[in-house]
């Protein structure tokens, strides 16, 4: 019985150092620069899919790479986009936004994640910074029945000097 209640209080130790308020802290602003960074990749993936889909052919082949100069004339080139019908689709424009629109959900999804791991280490901070309260509470009180006592025993202790000087 010793034994697990010694095992229990070296766990609730253990447990309390790794989930002190300042380390959770440390998570949360953690959490909260990976959420920043990953709000700022899918509006980068949602700002270029908007202009992949509403630029022109000029404005998106002067964009991306089109591999190593073709000699032929872009209206030519079999790999640039085709002019002479206007109603046919680019395929590295239309390869680019289908890559795009699986892009964006993908990072909504991180986000979501994201955020629900920051309202999980915010709820763990405001329990530990509760307990750390309470401890310091119950240690400040601990002290304080301790200095009393120890103030005790100096009256006393003068008391007696008194005593049997005054004999």
């Amino acid at each position: 019985m010793e034994r697990r209640l010694f095992a229990a209080s070296i766990i609730r130790r253990i447990d309390l150092r790794c989930n002190r308020p300042d380390r959770l802290t440390e998570r949360l602003g953690a959490a909260k620069f990976e959420l920043n960074q990953q709000l700022g990749l899918r509006q980068e993936a949602q700002a270029e899919l908007t202009t992949v889909r509403q630029s022109s052919d000029d404005q998106f082949y002067a964009k991306i790479d089109t591999g190593p100069t073709c000699p032929l004339r872009r209206h030519d080139c079999p790999d640039g986009p085709r002019a002479s019908s206007t109603s046919a689709e680019d395929p590295r424009r239309e390869a680019r936004i289908v890559q795009l629109e699986a892009q964006v959900p993908r990072h909504d999804e991180e986000v979501s994640r994201l955020e629900e791991r920051l309202e999980r280490v915010g709820e763990e901070r405001s329990q530990a910074q509760a307990r750390h309260a309470e401890s310091a509470r119950e240690r400040n009180a601990k002290q304080a029945g301790i200095q009393s006592t120890i103030d005790r025993w100096v009256e006393i202790s003068e008391e007696v000097e008194r005593y049997e000087r005054d004999r």
